[in-house]
């Protein structure tokens, strides 16, 4: 629920005003609503058209997989078991469970004909006087989704009435006002899409900028013939698209530096330990054990842990520190090597299993934060993704010895330093993109609940 929306901690309501005996209802009428609110069975009928086995089977009706908390229909299945209930472009999708989380979806054009089972309801507007894309808005704003859960009890699993649904009031303002809304917040849509991709084009200049200083040229894109041959001593392990990649082959000898494997320039690689652990954080004094999360995205997040139980004694040893160089042997692929430099020493949280802690050799040849940048080149990642191992889609492996074998350039640590600091340099360029657009998205859905409320003036309004 945005601010716009947010209910009161304490008001008097008048007993003619009292819907219902719960404080969620009760409090709702407080909030400040000047828009006209009208019931949805007012605007919309509920679609029943039950689409038929063979129009799925032939592709021509498309069933709704689900509906995301963003308002996405995804949709593609064509065999089920559940009666099916056809929406049309222009009609709301609206999940009778999830509704209240934002789980309201457009059908447009470019989803066709989709259908969707008894757990959605299929609503068809007016369109004399309903624009679907501002219903779409108003069904998902703040207020909305509170009327849903105000309309459920406030229960988190249970599903809407069809008839408390159509008995849901909800601001419609007149036609030209809801396209005002609409247009406004597509602008902004587009603004916030700007802002991310300055973001994203920044990211991807990081990348570039560290192979340029290492002297390395960007992978080139191709498309891997159907047909090739490899020579028995290059052949890195018995996969098609391992060897696919032969013809696309990232050297890290090309640099103008020289190069070395990871064991030559680090003492070793120690893992930690995976008990059976509750499924909660560590809180206070307790001890923890890190997850895969901790490391994942490439920020240590020592949130991403598992309570030690009283029964177990934790070993110290294994304790993370300020300064460790953590580095996941087991993920999915893309994530199998991702790594993060420990910032500040965490409060009482041990290294699991499956994540690896650097041993460092002194004098260190290597800087951290360059290990940490130069394993996120495509020439180092290639070199992971080419060793995993594992039948299951979800958990790969990568072995330590494969990890110690990787090789990669290994400039004097003057210039890897000067790398990093050009990396910190960009990156605060990057937070600072991304946190614009993460103003402005929350600035925007501010005023247009505003708008939906009636409380905020609608510009730029058309017949």
């Amino acid at each position: 629920m945005t601010a716009a929306t947010a209910s009161p901690r304490a008001f008097v309501a008048r007993f003619k005003e009292v819907d219902r005996w719960d404080y969620l209802s009760l409090s709702l009428n407080r909030i400040s609503v000047r828009a006209p609110l009208v019931p949805v069975g007012d605007l919309f009928t509920v679609r029943k058209t039950i689409v038929s086995a063979a129009d799925l089977g032939k592709g021509k009706v498309s069933m709704v997989d689900r509906v995301s908390f963003d308002g996405e229909i995804f949709a593609g299945r064509t065999k089920t078991r559940m009666t099916q209930f056809l929406a049309l472009p222009g009609d709301l999708v609206v999940s009778k469970i999830r509704a209240r989380q934002g789980s309201v979806g457009l059908v447009e054009d470019r989803h066709g004909p989709v259908s969707a089972t008894i757990h959605y309801r299929a609503l068809t507007p007016d369109r004399s006087r309903v624009d679907p894309k501002y219903a779409w808005l108003v069904f998902r704003s703040g207020y909305g989704r509170a009327q849903f859960l105000a309309a459920t009890g406030g229960a988190m699993k249970g599903e809407i009435s069809e008839e408390a649904l159509l008995c849901i009031s909800l601001p419609f303002p007149q036609l030209s006002v809801q396209r005002a809304i609409v247009r406004r917040w597509q602008d902004a849509q587009a603004e916030i899409a700007q802002a991310a991709a300055r973001a994203d084009k920044l990211e991807t200049a990081v990348g570039e900028e560290v192979l340029r200083r290492l002297g390395l040229a960007a992978p080139t894109v191709g498309k891997p013939p159907k047909v090739f041959a490899v020579w028995w001593k290059d052949l890195a392990k018995w996969a098609v698209n391992t060897n696919q990649q032969s013809f696309f082959r990232l050297d890290p000898a090309k640099s103008r530096y020289p190069t070395a494997r990871l064991g030559e320039a680090i003492a070793d690689l120690e893992n930690g330990w995976s008990p059976k652990c509750l499924d909660r954080p560590a809180e206070g004094e307790e001890w923890g054990v890190l997850k895969l999360g901790a490391v994942s995205f490439g920020i240590f997040n020592e949130h991403e842990n598992k309570a030690l139980p009283k029964t177990l004694s934790p070993i110290p040893s294994l304790e993370v520190k300020r300064g460790d160089f953590l580095i996941s042997r087991a993920n999915i692929t893309r994530l199998v090597g991702a790594c993060a430099v420990v910032p500040e020493t965490p409060t009482r949280l041990m290294l699991c299993d499956k994540i690896f802690r650097a041993v460092w050799r002194e004098p260190s040849p290597i800087d951290k934060d360059y290990l940490a940048e130069v394993l996120k080149t495509p020439h180092l990642r290639q070199q992971i993704e080419n060793n995993v191992t594992g039948t299951s889609a979800t958990m790969k492996n990568i072995t330590k010895p494969a990890l110690l074998a990787l090789r990669l350039p290994l400039p004097p640590l003057d210039v890897q330093r000067g790398i990093v600091d050009t990396v910190n340099a960009r990156r605060a360029e990057i937070a600072a993109a991304r946190q614009s657009a993460a103003t402005l998205s929350a600035d925007v859905a501010q005023e247009v609940e505003e708008m939906i409320l009636g409380t905020r003036p609608v510009p730029d309004q058309q017949a």
